[in-house]
């Protein structure tokens, strides 16, 4: 059974898009058909690996957050690395965004709506911490290995994102990464991270990437088939019912 319908959907045209990229280096974005055909055809691999068994699921799963985890920790270490070199280059990215790097920003003028924009898109990035909640009954010892996941995965993630993004801004100027017109981010600026920090080689390692780490992120997403399977299988469960009083 598969839910959230819409969320599944952008998450694997995104996969598809970027899975296309390295075979279509001359234009902007790759046809819509190839990455709908290539979105429709992860869609059919999820489905299947969560149909075999929840141990499959859970074996692949590893590979691809393992996968997702050293990909970022990539983008950040090419950042270091790239800051430590240009921090003091007048003009560089590095010397311009992280010298006053707040400027013309909300943090300038906080206020509670902002903050929840904010953690909307954090949300939106990582909905892992409520994840786990709903294939509790997979867990072993869940009253104390959910605590933990949930808090240590909550920790990991903010690090790993906030050390990602300073390698974006440590390679690329602002403009390349935000519209500065619309205020939106800048359409597949990641493949010209990825040209930038490695040349040619980046337009295919960061694009397939970024592909993997959307298709691991279907594959253990609550719109995906092995969380919200369960959510059917709790409500019609006998034990279940027979713990909630009738009228």
């Amino acid at each position: 059974m598969v839910t959230k319908p819409g969320s599944l959907a952008i998450i694997l045209l995104v996969c598809g898009q970027y899975a296309a990229k390295p075979f279509y280096q001359d234009r902007l974005q790759p046809p819509e058909l190839v990455s709908k055909l290539i979105a429709l055809g992860a869609l059919v691999a999820i489905t299947t690996i969560n149909a075999v068994s929840v141990a499959v699921s859970d074996r692949v799963n590893k590979w691809f957050t393992l996968f997702k985890t050293a990909a970022l920790l990539l983008i950040g270490a090419l950042g270091l690395y790239t800051l430590a070199r240009d921090l003091d280059v007048a003009g560089s990215a590095a010397n311009v965004n992280f010298h006053n790097a707040f400027r013309g920003s909300a943090a300038e003028s906080p206020s509670f709506a902002r903050f929840g924009v904010a953690t909307m898109a954090a949300l939106w990035s990582y909905d892992g911490w409520n994840n786990l909640n709903i294939v509790t009954a997979e867990l072993v010892r869940p009253s104390v290995n959910l605590p933990r996941a949930v808090l240590a995965g909550t920790v990991l993630v903010l690090l790993a994102y906030v050390f990602a993004n300073m390698g974006y801004f440590a390679v690329m100027h602002l403009n390349q990464i935000v519209d500065e017109a619309t205020g939106e981010s800048v359409q597949g600026f990641a493949t010209d991270f990825g040209a930038i920090a490695l040349g040619h080689v980046g337009l295919v390692v960061l694009p397939l990437c970024i592909a993997v780490s959307t298709f691991g992120a279907v594959l253990s997403c609550p719109a995906a088939v092995l969380p919200t399977g369960r959510w059917w299988c709790c409500v019609y469960d006998p034990c279940h019912w027979n713990t909630v009083p009738h009228a």
